[in-house]
């Protein structure tokens, strides 16, 4: 039996396939019966995502190398001028396919205009592993020198 291919990437599904997600939320709001409003769905994977680009290595002592580690690169040298950006986007690119296995990357965009102030945009385009499910998370990360 042939291995499927995901249409719209073209390339191998290894992944697990998506199917209903549910994770607790960070905010710990309740819902109007007072129990934990649940977040679900594609707002579960963007969830997840913002952890995992958010987080550097060390920070989980269970899991010492968990994240996207990008805080390091705050003081390198900028040079030659995209380096930061391209290493930036590489390191997102790598941290989301080892620990989100839900979905596949289908474009990457970071935007580091404002890293003098500790703050990149990242923007990405994904397809969950159902072939079907699109998302985008397109968020400003805070990064700070650990």
């Amino acid at each position: 039996m042939a291995t499927p291919l995901n249409p719209i990437v073209n390339q191998v599904v290894t992944k697990l396939p998506f199917s209903y997600r549910r994770d607790l939320p960070w905010t710990l709001d309740l819902d109007f019966n007072g129990d934990l409003k649940m977040v679900e769905d594609i707002d579960a994977v963007n969830q997840s995502i913002y952890a995992i680009l958010s987080s550097s290595f060390g920070d989980k002592p269970i899991e010492e190398f968990f994240g996207a580690n990008i805080s390091p690169l705050l003081f390198e040298n900028a040079s030659p001028p995209n380096f930061i950006q391209y290493e930036i986007k590489r390191r997102l690119q790598e941290a989301i396919n080892q620990f989100e296995p839900s979905l596949v990357i289908l474009s990457t965009t970071v935007d580091s205009q404002d890293i003098s102030r500790n703050i990149i945009r990242v923007t990405i385009i994904y397809i969950l592993t159902d072939g079907i499910t699109t998302g985008i998370f397109d968020e400003n990360l805070a990064i700070f020198k650990r």
